[in-house]
Parts: structure tokens; sequence; C-alpha cells
């Protein structure tokens, strides 16, 4: 249910919009995404007993995986 409501969240914010950060200081909306996704993943590896197979796009760095729609 909350990775539901995580996809929605983030697919309704245009791709274009996702280094936009509201202070310097703050950061940007993907990176916060990816963050999100990636705290998901291990709070359901450690509650389950399926792991989450790493692709070549979570071996990315981060302000490119930020960049992707």
């Amino acid at each position: 249910m909350y990775g539901e409501r995580l996809l929605a969240a983030f697919t309704s914010i245009p791709a274009a919009q996702y280094n936009y950060r509201p202070t310097a200081s703050q950061q940007t909306i993907g990176y916060i995404a990816q963050h999100l996704e990636g705290a998901n993943y291990s709070i359901c590896e450690r509650l389950g007993n399926v792991k989450h197979l790493q692709t070549a796009k979570d071996s990315l760095a981060d302000t490119v995986k930020a960049l992707r729609p």
C-alpha cells in the first residue's frame, strides 16, 4: 500500500521538476524520491523473506537517478 502511494506521488511530479529544491540547503525532489524508494525496499527486506535484487539502475549515481523519469 505504501509503495503504491509513493509511486503515485512521484509519478504525478513532472521529471523536469526532480531537480527542484525549495531552498539551497534542502534536498531535491529526485533525491527524496530515491531515499524513500531505498528505505521502502530496506524495510520490506527486513520484514519479509524476499530480497530486492539490484539492477543496473540501482547502481547509478544519485545525481543521475534523480534526473531519470
